[in-house]
């Protein structure tokens, strides 16, 4: 089995995780997915928008997700994979993955 959780990497989204990965330990042969869909533009500290190369905010949202992923690893000691992959639907890439 497999658990897909999409997340933005806000509380909400960070809850949803948590729980998953609760649900998941009382499973047999689960593993947990955080799967976030980045888009190519991002915004600075001061809202100015930055052109990152593809591959650099591939590389910040993996890393966002590890971290993501060690937290929860505390909480109960499921596989959990981690997936970051640009759209710009969450519906579409999630039913595309």
């Amino acid at each position: 089995h497999t658990i897909i959780v999409p997340t933005d990497f806000s509380e909400t989204s960070k809850n949803a995780a948590k729980y998953a990965v609760q649900l998941a330990s009382g499973m047999e042969d689960t593993k947990v997915v955080l799967y976030n869909v980045f888009d190519r533009i991002a915004a600075g500290t001061d809202g100015t928008p930055l052109h990152l190369d593809n591959q650099a905010r591939k590389q910040i949202m993996e890393v966002a997700l590890n971290n993501l992923a060690l937290d929860l690893v505390a909480v109960a000691g499921v596989p959990i994979e981690c997936v970051a992959e640009e759209g710009t639907n969450i519906i579409e890439s999630i039913d595309h993955f």
